[in-house]
């Protein structure tokens, strides 16, 4: 008989533990609900089951679906504008809409020749924005005909300033620069000439509500968040600086009364969108901060701003001066999953999915799409995460990861579970990393295999 309960007792244990076990940890690997098209220029939508999330997700790619559901059923919550086969069909509440070369009236203007805002013509300028916004508004079927588009989101992408002291002084040579401001000194020129370009970016923007009182969407200045993109020089200031330092503030968002984060135009972004692209390939090895360069352009701004941070992300290269034989090449597969699932765990309210519309014509391979959907699948798995009540973990701040080449990862706790995320961007694609991470009295060990992107539930 007692041989008989220790036995019972036995099983029960056994069953316990295995039960445990099996609770005790989800996982959905990279891999495991993904059919990648074969053909070119094609996008399997239907390779990875529907699903939603708690973000505004913004696709911005090519037309490459059967029809609109695909993206919106997908993880997408709007459709750019240039990306909407059918605009008779979508709903307002899906809609998003980039302007391009708000600063272009392609009249020789200083604005757009040299990024000055002395000597411009605000006439022609006003006139090219009310242009510009009937002919966006005819776009749609409910606007048409009307003075602005209705959409949800719209983003102003403007990107004309001069970003260094040296560069803004350069301006004061150009003959569209008044007598009366090339004769103030250095330290007044550049003040005068910060004061002047923000009141210049935030003038389309009153354009628009100007012709729409009563607005009902919300707008943002592309790539104008308090911390300026950069990706060269993350190590060149502490962390500490980067968040609470206000001279390291993009002057377009600076209250010049009080020098800290304000100004009109920082007023009028009701989200911001700092871009997180990639510049260069492995095996380079500038291509191995690609990570704690895309957790740097999210936590830096929440750091400073409550506002809604929905960056851009680009599936390419953006090669320039950095790498110019990498430009508009598709970055990596661990890469594409990394920029769909890491910005939502440092906090993120969102991604917009851009692509260079000039692109839309090529005959290419497009799985890297299937890579990013997919990462969007993989944490939608987990959305119960993200419901408000969302506790962010960081234990290693972005610059520090960059600093130290160490291993990424990140956690949000909810409830009495943990969601993790993890890769080692600077291991060989066999290297195996060991990653020991914690929250308070929990630890837990994981084993990364190569530059794979690791999310996994665990109970605490």
């Amino acid at each position: 008989m007692q041989n008989k309960t220790i036995l019972i007792l036995s099983i029960a244990l056994i069953l316990t533990l295995l039960s445990c076990n099996k609770t005790a940890i989800e996982c959905l690997d990279s891999t495991e609900n993904i059919k990648l098209s074969t053909q070119n220029n094609a996008i399997n939508w239907t390779g990875i089951p529907n699903f939603s999330l708690p973000f505004k997700v913004i696709y911005a790619g090519p037309k490459n679906y059967q029809n609109q559901n695909q993206p919106l059923q997908h993880g997408f919550s709007h459709l750019d504008m240039l990306s909407t086969a059918d605009p008779n069909s979508l709903p307002l509440q899906n809609r998003a809409l980039l302007w391009y070369l708000v600063a272009f009236p392609f009249a020789n203007q200083p604005w757009e020749t040299i990024r000055s805002p002395f000597g411009n013509d605000k006439n022609l300028y006003k006139n090219h924005w009310n242009s510009k916004l009937e002919e966006l508004s005819n776009f749609y079927p409910d606007s048409r005909g009307n003075k602005t588009p209705n959409v949800d989101l719209f983003v102003f992408d403007i990107e004309r300033q001069q970003k260094s002291n040296d560069s803004i002084l350069k301006v004061r040579e150009h003959p569209s620069t008044p007598e009366s401001i090339k004769k103030l000194s250095n330290e007044d020129f550049i003040l005068t000439y910060k004061k002047e370009l923000q009141s210049l970016y935030n003038e389309p923007i009153d354009t628009f509500k100007n012709l729409r009182k009563n607005n009902g969407l919300k707008f943002a200045s592309y790539g104008d968040p308090p911390i300026m993109n950069t990706f060269s020089n993350i190590t060149g200031n502490s962390w500490k600086d980067w968040t609470t330092n206000p001279k390291l503030l993009n002057y377009l968002n600076i209250d010049f009364q009080t020098n800290q984060l304000g100004g009109k135009l920082y007023d009028n972004q009701e989200f911001i969108t700092p871009s997180i692209y990639f510049y260069n390939d492995y095996p380079s090895p500038l291509a191995e901060d690609y990570l704690g360069y895309l957790l740097f352009q999210v936590e830096a701004n929440r750091a400073w701003t409550k506002k809604e941070i929905i960056p851009f992300v680009w599936l390419r290269y953006s090669g320039g001066l950095e790498n110019p034989n990498s430009e508009l090449k598709f970055i990596q597969p661990f890469m594409a999953e990394a920029a769909a699932i890491f910005p939502l765990m440092a906090g993120a309210n969102g991604l917009w999915l851009w692509e260079n519309p000039a692109t839309f014509s090529r005959n290419e391979n497009l799985n890297t799409y299937e890579h990013f959907i997919n990462g969007l699948y993989r944490i939608s798995k987990f959305k119960q995460f993200f419901d408000g009540n969302s506790i962010f973990v960081v234990e290693t701040n972005p610059r520090d990861l960059v600093d130290k080449r160490l291993p990424v990862w990140r956690g949000v706790v909810n409830g009495n579970s943990i969601l993790i995320a993890a890769s080692n961007p600077y291991a060989s694609e066999t290297e195996e990393t060991k990653l020991k991470v914690k929250y308070k009295k929990w630890s837990k060990t994981l084993l990364l295999k190569g530059r794979e992107v690791y999310l996994c539930q665990f109970e605490l």
